[in-house]
């Protein structure tokens, strides 16, 4: 690596470094010659507008899933909801029989 002459830098003037003549931006500041912040530094919290309440309107656009991830996915969806289906029917036997016991026993008892 040769070394540049002396003519081929400057000071930045932001921060005083030396930097290449034929920089755009100061490598130590990261700013450019116009002034132009262009460090990726977070927003002044003055400028962060706060997210409005209630519902927000979503829009999807498209869904890019091969078909071999989608098959997959409706495999794992439908294994899923085998336990499910037994909760659920094991409920409906549980009320199903104390309905059954309260108003066929009250019915037997009438008579």
């Amino acid at each position: 690596m040769t070394a540049q002459p002396a003519s081929a830098t400057r000071v930045c003037r932001f921060c005083e470094a030396t930097i290449p003549a034929a920089a755009r931006v100061c490598p130590e500041c990261h700013k450019d010659i116009t002034g132009r912040d262009t460090s990726i530094a977070a927003p002044a919290a003055a400028t962060i507008e706060p997210l409005p309440l209630g519902p927000m309107p979503v829009s999807l656009v498209d869904i890019n899933l091969p078909f071999e991830s989608m098959v997959w996915f409706m495999v794992k969806w439908a294994v899923a909801a085998i336990p499910a289906f037994l909760m659920l029917a094991a409920i409906a036997f549980a009320v199903a029989l104390v309905f059954g016991l309260l108003f066929g026993g009250l019915a037997r008892l009438a008579s």
